[in-house]
Formats: C-alpha cells, structure tokens, sequence
C-alpha cells in the first residue's frame, strides 16, 4: 500500500511543531516540512526524525512549492495566517498540481473580532455549521483575505480546503523540538502572556475599556488532538464524509476567558494580593510598550464561538477558562520572579 504524502508548512513553529510529533506516530506516512530558517533546518535534521526537511518559504519560493506540492496528498498550513502572498503561491502551485490535495489551513478566531474595545456583546456567538453566517464574513476582517484563498481553490475545484480556527490558545509547548532549540518553549500565547507584560509593566491591573470582552479559548494540546482527528478521518477511506469548502470551517473553542478577569489574575500573582479595580490602559501607554495601536482593538475584541463541528467529529476538550486563567498566573509569577 502506498504512503500517503503529507506536507506541512510552519513545522517549527507554536502549533504545527507540536503536531508534528504526533504525526510521526501515524502508519503508513511520509512527511516532509518546508522550513524557513536553515538553523532549525538542520537541527530538525539532526533529530533523525524521518522526515524530509526542505528550506524554504511559502512567502519567498514559489517555485519550490509548485515541486512539493505536484505530489503531496495532504498539506497542512500554519505558516502565517496573515500571509497573503504565501497564501496566493500555495494556491497558484495547488492548481498546477495533478493531485486534488487535502488542504487543512490553520487561520484563527481573530477573523470573528468585533470592535467592542473592551465591551461585552453577549448575544453574538458565532457557530460555525452555520454556512450562510461563516459566508457573510467582510474580506477585511483579520485573516479572511488569507481565508478566501483557500475557499476560492475549493469553489474552483483545485483543492478540498478544511479552515481550522483556533481560539486564543494557551499552554507551552514541549518535547524534542523545544528541547533543540527548535521551537519557541514560550509559544505564541499573545493573550494569556501580553495583558500580564502590561500588568506588570505598569503594577496594576490595566485592562481594554471596561475589560468585558471575551475571547473563545483552547488549549494547544487540545488543539492538536483536534488536528490528529481531523488528519487521521482525513486519511481514512471515509475521507470524504468530512465537510470541506464553504462547510469546513472548524473553529476550535473550550469556552471564553474576559479580558478583565485575565487582567485581575495576573495582578493577584504579582502583589500576592487581591486585586478588585481595573483601568483602562491609555493608548500611549501601550504603544509606548512598542504595540501598534489595532492591537488593543484585537485584544479589546469578542471571539465568542461554538466549535459544532470539531465536536461532530468526535473532539471532547475538557481544558477551558479555570486552566488558561492558570497560565497566566504562572506566567506572571515567572515574569516578576526573573525581575527580581
């Protein structure tokens, strides 16, 4: 029986490089990753994993990915959401393959946020079974011209695309690739470790407006063991019972955290204190902290969602706002506790 080819994009990195270690353990595959930095290159190869390391970039080697891609039966993308350019040479190599690939892109609830700047909006949740409400998403929202990409390569009859959609994931990764160097140990919790840096910063509990708003949450090895189901049904001769295309999408939730609550935890851990009054953080404060203005509309945004579909599938995630809320005390007391 033939391996089943599988490509993956972003292999060194916060979500991709975890899965990765599963992957290894499926039967009957070959993998091959497309690495950017010839540093992690060559320490992957190092590893002796058994994979194929290529260098290179979805963004920068066109070319190279017209190669890879004529004989890849499924390709998996958590490269960079935000990567239009990389987006656009994945799917103009995809068309020029024989092969109808399998295309699991890894975007993220970003794509849902409001902007609220810290207010709750409690009747907006978003499903993803519900078709007509994921296709009414405006091209300018955060990842959707990304998004949009693959969509169009499922409409035109290229690729069968499957989005996954992740909500604000917490929890560090570990392993073999974090221990060479490989992959970042700290990951890229930008919500469960950003408000805490301003928390800590400013020695107060600061928050976006009212600090009401809430983010959908998960996980990072929940995450992944979504990914394994979806891969491995992928991989199976049921494959096409999986929901590709306009009904793909797959958010990735345990519930939500409130900014605000976020914001007290980490105060707690800082002062060994209770902490009951918030502010809002000024926009110079943080932009003088070296953030972009937009990003307090990302962090002052909902992202309420329900993941209908990563459940039909069978994922059962247990991990939700007590854990993450944990994260982050663990992260301010080891911030402070290095400061000292």
């Amino acid at each position: 029986m033939p391996q089943t080819t599988i490509l993956i994009f972003g292999a060194t990195g916060y979500i991709a490089g975890t899965l990765l270690l599963r992957l290894l353990e499926l039967p009957n595959v070959s993998i091959t990753v497309l690495v950017r930095s010839a540093d992690k290159a060559e320490k992957l190869r190092k590893l002796n994993l058994g994979l194929k390391v290529v260098e290179g970039s979805p963004t920068t080697d066109a070319a190279l990915l017209v190669d890879l891609l004529k004989d890849t039966d499924l390709l998996i993308d958590s490269y960079n959401c935000d990567d239009i350019v990389g987006a656009q040479n994945i799917a103009a190599a995809l068309r020029k393959s024989e092969k109808k690939t399998r295309v699991i892109h890894v975007s993220g609830t970003g794509v849902l946020m409001d902007d609220a700047l810290g207010r709750d909006i409690p009747n907006k949740v978003w499903d993803d079974a519900n078709v007509e409400e994921m296709a009414s998403l405006e091209i300018n929202r955060n990842h959707r011209n990304v998004d949009l990409e693959f969509l169009k390569a499922d409409v035109d009859g290229v690729i069968y695309s499957y989005l996954v959609l992740p909500g604000a994931i917490f929890a560090r990764p570990r392993g073999a690739l974090v221990d060479a160097g490989i992959q970042d140990p700290d990951g890229k919790q930008h919500l469960s470790n950003g408000m805490p840096q301003n928390v800590i910063k400013l020695g107060e509990p600061v928050i976006i407006g009212e600090g009401l708003n809430r983010w959908a949450i998960v996980e990072l090895y929940e995450l992944v063991e979504f990914l394994v189901i979806l891969v491995t049904k992928l991989l199976s001769s049921e494959w096409e019972r999986v929901p590709h295309g306009a009904e793909g999408y797959f958010f990735v939730e345990n519930g939500s955290v409130q900014l605000r609550e976020v914001s007290l935890t980490a105060a707690r851990a800082m002062t060994g204190k209770a902490a009951s009054k918030t502010r809002p953080i000024t926009v110079k404060e943080f932009t003088d902290f070296g953030y972009p203005e937009f990003v307090m509309h990302v962090i002052g945004g909902n992202t309420r969602c329900v993941s209908t579909r990563a459940r039909r599938l069978g994922w059962a995630p247990v991990k939700g706002e007590a854990e993450f809320l944990k994260e982050v005390e663990a992260y301010t007391l080891e911030t402070v506790n290095k400061k000292k």
